[in-house]
């Protein structure tokens, strides 16, 4: 009896804490807003890279290198990457890859036509990181 007892209660801990207490990263959700005219009114190309064992996975470190190579790596499942690409004032929600919560580092390389030389955005502590694309810059937000 003590041990179903147990065994129940085990099995009840991510409904009680749900499964962000169990999870690599804090990322619930992810949206990117585009206001009217960002990125100089073209469109945006953002790629989100989830990394499932970093620890020997190297990055490019700004966004004009990630599109430059990005093609070309092999991740061999260690990591996965949603592209979006988002027109001027437009709002759109992130479909994240299966087991999402199991990587262990987030990242948002945007494609912007200034700033390419900017690192990528770790999202990987934001529950619902929101990514701001405006006229001539981007900025992390998060959901109120």
């Amino acid at each position: 009896m003590k041990s179903a007892l147990s065994l129940l209660l085990l099995l009840s801990l991510p409904l009680m804490f749900g499964c962000s207490a169990f999870s690599n990263n804090s990322v619930g959700k992810i949206q990117v807003v585009a206001e009217d005219k960002s990125n100089f009114n073209a469109v945006t190309t953002v790629d989100f890279v989830f990394l499932f064992k970093d620890d020997s996975i190297e990055l490019p470190q700004n966004a004009e290198g990630w599109f430059d190579v990005h093609n070309d790596l092999r991740f061999n499942g260690r990591v996965k990457v949603v592209t979006l690409r988002i027109p001027p004032a437009l709002i759109s929600e992130v479909q994240m890859p299966s087991k999402h919560s199991s990587a262990t580092k987030v990242l948002a390389y945007v494609d912007f036509q200034k700033n390419g030389d900017q690192p990528p955005i770790d999202l990987t502590q934001n529950k619902h990181p929101v990514l701001l694309l405006k006229d001539d810059h981007y900025q992390l937000s998060r959901r109120r």
